[in-house]
């Protein structure tokens, strides 16, 4: 997915993100994220869209910023979508730009581009769980989330210990996209959407869900999902 793509789907998965706030809501439980109320999701976005503005214009990790938030929830929205817009300003420019990232290899502001998309579509499903329901995660978005899953943050989480390198999931979508989760010879595959096979990535869908397909050895398959592939 190229640059503009990317900004366009960041632009309009935050703005979904914000249109499921409002008054009645804000106090509301975010299943996917045990402990946090929908305040406090948007809070949580709100401070990453500063803090990957400014890596994109940093050499070493910046500082988290901490911002004060309006009580109500239009205050809430407006803010978060003026930190959006700032952020979208941040990212524009050459993929192949230098910026600081929190994966080796990857200091660039194409990462930021795509980490940011994904942040914000798999917040918004958050955000729309907290609120009763859900929409699919957009196809291409979700195909370019499991490139990143694979490609990136799978390696950061070997590296750091808390998954062990010797065996791997294959997803398979249902849209003829194929990846290999993890590092090692496959023990099993798992077939289902797109949408669903990044959301089991990120743990928000369990993985013996009955809209996914296993193959293999199911048990391993599904013991290595569940210790958590992103970081």
């Amino acid at each position: 997915m190229d640059r503009s793509k990317r900004l366009f789907r960041l632009r309009r998965e935050g703005q979904a993100f914000a249109a499921c706030l409002s008054d009645d809501t804000l106090g509301n439980a975010v299943p996917s994220c045990p402990a946090w109320t929908l305040r406090d999701l948007t809070m949580h976005l709100g401070r990453v869209y500063g803090w990957a503005g400014a890596a994109t214009r940093a050499t070493e990790r910046p500082p988290r910023p901490e911002t004060e938030w309006p009580p109500d929830a239009a205050g809430m929205a407006d803010h978060l979508l003026a930190q959006l817009a700032l952020l979208v300003d941040a990212l524009e420019g050459d993929p192949a730009q230098p910026a600081w990232s929190f994966a080796p290899g990857h200091g660039t502001l194409g990462f930021w581009q795509r980490r940011q998309l994904q942040e914000t579509a798999v917040h918004r499903w958050d955000a729309e769980a907290a609120c009763g329901r859900t929409t699919d995660i957009d196809a291409e978005i979700a195909a370019d989330g499991l490139d990143e899953l694979a490609d990136i943050l799978i390696g950061l989480r070997i590296a750091e210990g808390r998954l062990a390198p010797g065996a791997s999931v294959t997803a398979v979508s249902d849209e003829g996209g194929r990846w290999t989760l993890g590092q090692g010879e496959p023990v099993a595959e798992v077939a289902g959407t797109v949408s669903d096979l990044l959301l089991l990535g990120w743990r928000r869908l369990d993985a013996d869900a009955p809209v996914l397909r296993w193959s293999g050895d199911v048990a391993a398959g599904q013991e290595l999902v569940r210790g958590g592939l992103t970081p």
